[in-house]
């Protein structure tokens, strides 16, 4: 790539960078959003994204293609954004583009047996690659280079053909197509930072709707906006004036160290690995000094053809109507190669350094630095408490209440960050103008005189409606009744779930280890296998109660992997007592390939191990403990039924049917899941850090799920049950959820449990 640019330098504003991607809003508490205000004020609400009305996750499954070229400036360098298959509730849109054109036919979004598709398929892919390559020939006069950082898309198509429904195929030549290397979102940023970029954007924009539940047509126009029109202005742009160097370090031997001349750092090789951090320092710091000479001789101040191209770029954008300058134009002109580079020695913004040399220019008719002191601006400590109260407060907002025409409401919405605090408050961007500094220099002011000013996590959770309220406090009452009855009844509870563990490729997991603050970085963790480069999963589910005779068992009393799992190969459908499950149908689809899920059929065969283990070892049916709704709905266990096996006849009370969003009432199988996935990446850890086969995987959860289970727990979390189901009864039915009841009451918990667990700790 750098013999190309070097040959063509344009090149590098004619490349396209595309990828896929998904936005997902679960419920409970899997997303957050930070946000500012005073450390000594009452906590600000959680986030409720999610609607009520499902139980689902709400999902926006996306293409995005963006480049550098000037033609799309106006666009913020985004050549095509559309959504894919496996958006949810996507209605079929007609199968409409941006364009008003039809997709490829039905088959993109609908599988064969006419339900939305789950990915995106390879013809869909090649339809989306043709609108951009005709998109962007048409506006700049190019064939774009496409940039994509997925192996199976690179495999399957051929840009010296490529296809699209009712449109006349695209011919460019075979370069055209980079082929970056697996593994490599470091080159390909020019999309991957809009990605991550873009996705808090869309949590922010969630949370400033008030509070109010968000549905799959609503987050479809945010995750747009904010993919589009949200994109920062020259963020492409800046992404792709870094990549020769990024290449220049990958391509160098590890270690090896060399000076930039045009910006006058030092880099590291990084000899094909991504870069390491560091891997771009300032001479000074490399040299271990604080200054260098040149940059002490001249009192920091830049050389005057730097200044000069800095006015003359700010001069070019001048408007005569408006009577100003576009910095932000003037410094994607000072950053070009007419300036030969001179914008590398310049280490603040670049429209703040041209703005600021173009208005010297303008008042004392030279490019000569003004005279000053030399100190650096102090924002006042007046000032920056006032700004910081500003921070604090946030900003109330006025929503109209559905159903009641006319009838408004107002809540108080907090800033989630410094941009958004200065363009929604004049105070504030009052202050930063008086002293010209930059948001992060006037926050770091603000945090060194008031201490009370935090940024804190708000966690986002369902938002119980009045009914589900009512359900959960009918629940507790109902089950304290029956446990006051018959105390045995705690230990015959058994808790059901199913969960899914995930080894994803790249640096989406962490491990914790101890080691010397003063010892070099440990390196980083690789458990995904080379092979492949989708995720590896265990899809399993799982059965605990607090049941003496499941002591040795450490509480367990079934480890199961279901359908879904990666690589299952077939397993003769074999469970851990060695009868079949009941059928090919439960881990394959008709059309012979793996399930994606449990079915229904699959968890009911399940459910009637449970009971029949259960019943075996000590004499009595368990009470079912589930905390899914769906399974809730079609389970019937007055007929639990098994290929095979005699149906099994319950009392229907032994159906437990906790109520819907009560993961805190359904702790005995949670506390299991939340424990034991971070013992399951401790070991994939200590493995030495070699890859993790799917066979390898399947054998770590269930050593982690069955014997890594820590004796006892259970039985903690079964005890600690009765005692939360306990606290409504004291505290009036207000719009707390039982959880936070429990916490706001500690004393009260302790009352109330007497009775029943008198002499147990």
């Amino acid at each position: 790539m750098l013999a190309r640019v070097a040959a063509d330098p344009s090149m590098m504003y004619h490349i396209v960078f595309c990828d896929e991607s998904t936005f997902v809003l679960h419920g409970l508490s899997k997303h957050s959003v930070q946000v500012y205000c005073s450390a000594g004020a009452a906590r600000p609400s959680d986030v409720c994204f999610i609607s009520d009305k499902t139980i689902k996750p709400i999902k926006v499954h996306f293409f995005l293609a963006v480049t550098a070229h000037g033609q799309y400036e106006d666009a913020n360098g985004v050549v095509l954004y559309e959504e894919c298959s496996g958006t949810t509730d996507i209605d079929r849109r007609a199968n409409k583009l941006q364009d008003g054109s039809e997709m490829t036919g039905k088959q993109e979004y609908w599988t064969k047996e006419n339900e939305l598709a789950k990915s995106t398929t390879e013809e869909e892919m090649e339809a989306l690659l043709h609108i951009v390559c005709t998109k962007f020939q048409k506006k700049t006069g190019h064939w774009p280079y496409l940039s994509i950082d997925n192996a199976s898309i690179q495999a399957h198509i051929d840009v010296t053909c490529l296809k699209r429904e009712g449109q006349p195929n695209i011919s460019m030549p075979a370069h055209h197509n980079l082929k970056i290397p697996n593994y490599s979102p470091d080159i390909n940023r020019g999309i991957e930072h809009q990605f991550g970029g873009g996705k808090p954007r869309v949590r922010n924009e969630c949370y400033s709707l008030n509070h109010q539940v968000i549905t799959g047509a609503e987050l479809r126009k945010i995750v747009r906006r904010q993919f589009t029109t949200g994109v920062p202005k020259y963020s492409v742009a800046k992404d792709v004036a870094g990549l020769t160097l990024l290449w220049q370090i990958i391509s160098s031997p590890a270690g090896q160290q060399w000076t930039d001349q045009e910006s006058g750092r030092v880099c590291l090789g990084s000899g094909g690995n991504w870069g390491p951090r560091g891997s771009i320092m300032d001479v000074d710091k490399a040299a271990g000094t604080s200054k260098s000479a040149e940059t002490q001789g001249s009192s920091q101040r830049k050389d005057a053809e730097t200044r000069e191209w800095a006015v003359v770029c700010a001069a070019s954008t001048f408007d005569f109507g408006t009577g100003e300058i576009d910095p932000h134009k003037a410094a994607i002109l000072f950053r070009s190669r007419h300036g030969g580079g001179v914008h590398k020695r310049v280490k603040e913004r670049h429209s703040v350094f041209i703005e600021r040399h173009y208005k010297n220019f303008r008042e004392f008719g030279c490019i000569a630095d003004a005279h000053r002191s030399g100190r650096p601006v102090i924002i006042s400590e007046e000032d920056a408490l006032a700004a910081s109260k500003i921070l604090k407060a946030g900003h109330w907002v006025t929503e109209k209440i559905k159903g009641l025409p006319g009838a408004t409401y107002e809540e108080l919405i907090y800033f989630s960050t410094m941009d958004e605090a200065l363009l929604k408050s004049p105070q504030l961007q009052a202050i930063q103008q008086k002293y010209g500094v930059s948001p992060s220099k006037l926050l770091k002011r603000m945090h060194a005189v008031d201490p009370d000013l935090i940024r804190i996590t708000l966690r986002s959770h369902h938002k119980f409606s009045y009914a589900e309220l009512q359900d959960r406090i009918r629940w507790c009452l109902t089950m304290l009744a029956r446990v006051a009855a018959d105390p045995s009844m705690m230990y015959h509870i058994v808790f059901c779930d199913e969960s899914t563990f995930v080894l994803h490729g790249l640096s989406k997991h962490s491990v914790q280890v101890y080691c010397s603050a003063g010892a070099a970085r440990p390196s980083d963790v690789c458990f995904i296998s080379d092979k492949t480069i989708k995720p590896i999963k265990v899809h399993f589910f799982l059965a605990v109660t607090a049941h003496g005779q499941y002591e040795d068992a450490n509480g367990v009393v079934l480890y199961e992997e279901c359908s879904g799992t990666t690589d299952i190969d077939r397993r003769a459908n074999k469970l851990q007592d060695g009868s079949e499950m009941t059928g090919k149908q439960e881990y394959w689809t008709k059309e012979n390939e793996l399930a994606k899920s449990t079915t229904e059929e699959e968890m009911e065969a399940l459910l009637h191990i449970v009971c029949t283990k259960f019943q075996k070892k000590t004499g009595h049916w368990p009470y079912l403990s589930i905390d899914n709704a769906s399974i809730q709905a079609h389970i019937d266990v007055t007929c639990l039924k098994r290929e095979g096996q005699p149906n099994i006849s319950m009392p229907a009370h032994h159906n437990l049917k906790i109520p819907n969003y009560s993961p805190d009432i359904n702790r005995g199988i949670e506390h299991q899941f939340g424990g034991g996935k971070p013992r399951v990446r401790n070991e994939c850890y200590s493995l030495n850090h070699q890859v993790i086969t799917g066979a390898e995987l399947r054998k770590i959860v269930r050593r982690q799920f069955t014997t890594g289970v820590p004796k006892y727990s259970v039985a903690k979390d079964a005890m600690d049950s009765g005692r939360l189901m306990a606290t409504p009864l004291s505290m009036p039915s207000s719009g707390m959820t039982i959880y936070k009841m429990v916490k706001r009451a500690p004393l009260m918990r302790g009352e109330v449990g007497t009775g029943w667990f008198q002499g147990e700790t």
